[in-house]
């Protein structure tokens, strides 16, 4: 039978160093988390399930696939941020899943172009091969012929894709499935946690920021 290939380390390595190739030491990863913060206006329970999130990848760099765990626990801080404020700012039954809160978010303005940036047009480009791909899979299935998905996207295509907000979706649609792949039984080992905490907190801190401009003015 095949062994794991990290299994519990023993009491003589808990405080060795994981995967050796990895550059750096435990001060430099713990200075990149540090600058890794919420707003203070934000729930304290979220705030506290990102600073769990946070320690969890401090200590990937004794156990490497930590890093996952890490990544999946600031999700779940993203998605309860996002329930609390349907629960205070929105009528009716609460969304269930990421996606589904995420684009309540976007419809109700707490999650803007603005947040994208210069990203924005790649994001776009990525949405309309991503329709494309769908459509002309659809029709194949059906028997019939489209055109070919990977043509070249030309300004009106672009024009029309930022008009229907396809890189809005094709985003919400990657870190939704980001977060199910790993919610649900995920293989994926990449030392990315800090990276993706980075841009966790930017999310939240932006929709909050929002959330809170609109519910003032309204």
């Amino acid at each position: 039978m095949e062994d794991v290939e990290d299994p519990l380390k023993s009491l003589s390595t808990i405080f060795e160093y994981d995967r050796p190739f990895l550059t750096g030491e435990i001060e430099d990863f713990h200075a990149d988390l540090s600058s890794v913060t919420l707003d203070t206006s934000i729930d304290v329970d979220v705030r506290q399930l990102f600073e769990t999130a946070k320690n969890v990848a401090l200590y990937s760099r004794f156990v490497y696939r930590f890093h996952q765990v890490a990544e999946s626990v600031g999700f779940g801080a993203l998605e309860l941020t996002l329930k609390r404020l349907h629960s205070k700012l929105a009528s009716g039954k609460t969304p269930i899943g990421l996606g589904r809160l995420l684009r309540w978010a976007f419809d109700a303005g707490f999650l803007d172009t603005a947040y994208f940036g210069d990203h924005l047009d790649d994001l776009t480009k990525s949405g309309i091969r991503k329709e494309r791909k769908r459509s002309a899979d659809k029709l194949r299935d059906a028997g019939q012929v489209s055109e070919d998905p990977n043509r070249p996207i030309t300004k009106d295509d672009m024009q029309d894709g930022l008009t229907r907000n396809l890189g809005i979706h094709y985003y919400i649609g990657t870190v939704s499935g980001l977060r199910n792949n790993l919610s649900h039984g995920s293989t994926m080992l990449v030392p990315g946690s800090i990276s993706s905490l980075r841009r966790t907190a930017d999310l939240i801190n932006h929709i909050n920021s929002n959330a809170q401009a609109r519910s003032i003015i309204e």
